[in-house]
């Protein structure tokens, strides 16, 4: 068994992102996509259960689809609606328990992380207290959605959003925080199920 796996971490929630228009997927929900009989937020939910059973879903439509895997549901809140993930990560973390103060963030189309990341993010941030949020890493890229932050960085970004000078960029607001990296050397964990060929191509 890998080290925290199936160990729920004290203070831990988590925000899964299923707002977006889905646009390559022709507009369809991507969270509810069928992978292999399993709808795509199904498999994001194996990864994270474990460890918390305090997760929002951050969708903007298909409410009731999502409400049925027994999580809330939280749309983007009215000023900052339909602005990418920032708005779903801002949005979620208002709708939590004050006590939570780490935050895993998670896409709804990634259904091969790896099984023990979000306690790596973990036991990453209680080692380095100075750090506002981790991200994951292949290669030379970032993926900027896949992340743990702390609490305190909600006031940051509402200040971020409120910018209009800022484009909604998550890794524009990721640089201005303090934040660590973790490297992963499997890539293909990553994959991102955004368009139809790949969902397909996914298919068993």
């Amino acid at each position: 068994m890998l080290a925290g796996l199936s160990t729920p971490l004290p203070s831990l929630a988590a925000v899964i992102l299923a707002g977006g228009l889905g646009r390559r997927m022709g507009y369809q929900q991507k969270g509810l996509l069928s992978l292999n009989q399993r709808p795509l937020i199904e498999h994001i939910l194996d990864k994270i259960s474990p460890y918390t059973e305090h997760i929002m879903i951050s969708a903007n439509a298909a409410h009731e689809q999502y409400q049925a895997f027994g999580y809330p549901v939280v749309a983007d809140l009215a000023p900052y609606q339909q602005r990418g993930p920032l708005a779903g990560i801002y949005s979620g973390i208002t709708q939590l328990a004050e006590d939570i103060e780490l935050i895993q963030i998670l896409p709804c189309d990634s259904p091969y992380l790896p099984n023990n990341l979000a306690w790596l993010f973990y036991q990453y941030l209680e080692s380095h207290p100075d750090k506002d949020l981790v991200v994951a890493a292949t290669d030379d890229k970032v993926h900027p959605v896949i992340m743990q932050c702390r609490r305190r960085i909600l006031q940051p970004l509402k200040t971020y959003l409120d910018d209009p000078a800022k484009q909604n960029r998550v890794m524009g607001f990721i640089r201005s925080c303090d934040y660590g990296t973790i490297q992963f050397s499997n890539h293909q964990q990553f994959t991102n199920i955004n368009e139809p060929s790949l969902l397909a191509g996914y298919q068993v």
